[in-house]
């Protein structure tokens, strides 16, 4: 099981700040106007890898 750590990055442009979401396995989102958007994309690759949201077991 690979781990998903997820982050949205900012990408600065004159003007502007887009927003990129990227996760610790490799996977890099498209890079999109808002933060919404970005938070969104995060949203739908966990959902694709429903491992990274299972808790691990506690004993």
């Amino acid at each position: 099981m690979s781990d998903h750590r997820t982050q949205v990055r900012p990408v600065p442009v004159p003007d502007w700040v887009l927003h990129r979401p990227l996760c610790s396995c490799g996977w890099g989102g498209d890079i999109v106007r808002t933060r919404h958007l970005a938070d969104d994309q995060v949203t739908e690759h966990l959902a694709e890898h429903p491992e990274a949201a299972a808790q691990a077991a506690l004993f």
